[in-house]
């Protein structure tokens, strides 16, 4: 199970996206686009929607999210 629910809404292309944890703060980002979460926010733009449990923050870790579009 992952540490954070995450659901994209609209996608009409491939997307891949990092989510990085480093010092209890969590880098969201695919290209020159940069989301910062921190423990207890949830990031709820336009499309993208994450919200991270809280052992989310308990080591540094990275994951690749690749999505691809019908």
């Amino acid at each position: 199970m992952l540490p954070f629910d995450v659901n994209f809404d609209e996608l009409t292309n491939n997307q891949e996206w990092e989510l990085k944890v480093t010092n209890n703060q969590a880098t969201f980002s695919s290209d020159s686009i940069n989301y910062i979460i921190k423990k207890g926010q949830v990031l709820d733009v336009s499309y993208i929607r994450i919200n991270p449990k809280d052992s989310l923050f308990l080591e540094n870790q990275s994951y690749l999210i690749t999505i691809l579009s019908k």
